[in-house]
């Protein structure tokens, strides 16, 4: 009970957003028969072990509110000054298929993941109302490709969760006939060895850290070094204008 407490308060200290994270323990189940009345008896039994892990959470978080407090006056206070979400100008798909940073252009087996989610038995709905606002949170900040890092970091931190959907289509695959069992562990391994080489290309600069357009990533496929002519196919982004929650180009 009270590592499950410390890695929660951790897990919202070190990055807020992944307090959706915690959202799993308490829809995990609630969506099948009886769910919610088999939660409300295991929540109602086990009220005290639950408020210790709360306890220990904000425990955990404690100290950086109270730091907060002593500099700002405030007990919370958003450290990014200057920078914040604007929900009213989201870029989801730009931030899963955009050529600049498109998390399932540069990381396409994740396609797979999302796909196995609608075969995840017992954890279909529950996975889908935690990616669902996360894709959404995260796309909404206003750096929504989050500067010089390769595809989308931030959702990294919930890939245990679509681990699941990826085991889930797996499964589902080796239940098909066997030609199209090959094939599609064919496809997975193909998938695997471009995203390999996307990261290699990513260190090399044949892929750019945040101005990549449409006729860049053409002009670098399958290439493991930038081309001539590379760095008259790039645009990068207006970050002043991103900052007020404008479009940026």
């Amino acid at each position: 009970t009270s590592m499950i407490g410390l890695v929660a308060g951790l897990i919202i200290l070190i990055r807020p957003v992944n307090v959706f994270i915690i959202l799993f323990f308490i829809l995990y189940q609630l969506f099948e028969k009886d769910g919610f009345k088999t939660k409300s008896k295991l929540f109602k039994k086990e009220y005290l072990k639950l408020g210790t892990i709360a306890l220990i959470s904000f425990i955990v978080i404690l100290p950086q509110l109270l730091y907060w407090h002593s500099m700002t006056g405030h007990f919370f206070f958003n450290s990014y000054v200057g920078e914040q979400f604007y929900f009213n100008n989201p870029h989801v798909i730009d931030g899963l298929f955009s050529y600049r940073k498109g998390w399932l252009l540069y990381t396409p087996i994740m396609i797979l993941a999302l796909i196995g989610i609608f075969f995840s038995k017992g954890f279909k709905y529950t996975i889908l109302l935690i990616i669902a606002p996360v894709i959404l949170v995260l796309f909404s900040w206003w750096n929504w490709w989050y500067g010089g890092s390769f595809g989308c970091r931030p959702i990294i931190d919930f890939y245990p969760l679509l681990a699941i959907g990826m085991a889930a289509f797996i499964q589902k695959i080796t239940e098909t006939k066997k030609v199209f069992k090959a094939s599609t562990g064919v496809l997975i391994v193909l998938l695997v060895c471009f995203n390999l080489f996307q990261t290699i290309q990513r260190k090399s600069d044949a892929i750019h850290w945040d101005s990549m357009t449409k006729e860049a990533y053409w002009h670098n496929f399958l290439s493991r070094y930038a081309q001539p002519g590379f760095e008259k196919t790039l645009q990068a982004p207006n970050n002043k204008k991103a900052l007020k929650g404008e479009d940026e180009y």
